[in-house]
């Protein structure tokens, strides 16, 4: 007996086109583990930061829209690989951020956030609040989070895309000092078993030139309203460059990603003096995990 995997009929449904559709199931409860790390570096000093997470995230529909409910139970915190204890950690727990949806997958608004910058900047002193103070002002926190949809689930939501082929669209990322525009390439495949189901690969790059890179490359646009313009971001920031990438997990039926593993590195040159010039640096890589919550455990209340 030939098994199910080697029939020539799964192996043509393997490379079928793949239609990515936005439809989260409603009432659904999850858990998301996050570690992001931050690596700074100026020549050979390097400082670094990490950040690990467990976010109750629930899915609701109501008056033609979907809220995706995100409450931050747990933060951690390291220096250079050394546990710490900071106040702005014990701000950040408890918070509560909604992102309020279209059906499509557009993303409408992002309800909270004003809540959690209050929270942390009073948590804050000196160096650290005047940075985060800036980053308030420049809205850095919500430009970080459609940026991320946008490339996340925008930009897939209505395609119909082909297993192995190469595509690319216009991006941008955010920095503290203004937005970097980019081209991301991005090729589908393979298909894989998990706990949670037959999920797609994913794969993306961050490059400064997709045709230059792949000129076999196939550009992609949104076929969503969005309001992210990688075109026009705002004030751009002179002389960094980015690249890095990331590989995701997704059901292609509800652009669900049960996975989701990046790295992006953004550099610059500073010049001290007529003879010497070095490299400054940072990488941010983030691991991300989404697993199915028991019904009986919701999402907590927000804090005051």
């Amino acid at each position: 007996m030939i098994g199910l995997a080697a029939t020539p009929l799964m192996a043509r449904t393997e490379s079928l086109p793949v239609r990515f559709s936005f439809a989260p199931p409603a009432n659904k409860n999850y858990v998301q583990r996050e570690i992001h790390v931050e690596t700074g570096r100026v020549g050979v000093i390097q400082k670094r930061v990490s950040l690990a997470s467990e976010t109750a995230v629930r899915v609701s529909k109501e008056a033609g829209r979907i809220f995706l409910l995100n409450h931050i139970d747990r933060v951690a915190k390291a220096r250079d690989g050394k546990p710490v204890e900071e106040p702005m950690v014990g701000a950040m727990t408890g918070t509560e951020v909604v992102y309020v949806l279209r059906p499509d997958g557009g993303m409408e608004r992002i309800d909270g956030l004003k809540r959690f910058n209050d929270r942390v900047l009073a948590a804050l002193q000196g160096e650290d609040r005047a940075a985060f103070e800036k980053r308030v002002r420049d809205n850095r926190l919500e430009q970080r989070t459609r940026a991320s949809w946008f490339e996340t689930t925008e930009i897939l939501a209505g395609q119909t895309l082909e297993l192995d082929r190469d595509y690319f669209f216009d991006s941008a990322w955010p920095t503290d000092d203004g937005w970097i525009q980019h081209q991301t390439l991005l090729r589908l495949g393979p298909w894989e078993k998990t706990v949670s189901g037959r999920q797609l690969r994913v794969k993306t790059a961050y490059v400064t030139d997709a045709k230059a890179a792949l000129p076999g490359a196939l550009r992609l646009q949104p076929r969503v309203q969005t309001t992210f313009a990688p075109a026009n971001p705002g004030p751009l920031a002179i002389g960094l460059t980015i690249s890095g990438n990331a590989s995701r997990l997704v059901d292609p039926t509800t652009l669900t990603i049960w996975r989701d593993q990046s790295s992006r590195q953004i550099r610059s040159r500073v010049q001290m003096s007529e003879e010497m010039s070095v490299t400054v640096s940072s990488e941010e890589t983030s691991d991300i995990t989404l697993v199915p919550a028991p019904a009986s455990a919701p999402p907590k209340p927000a804090a005051n």
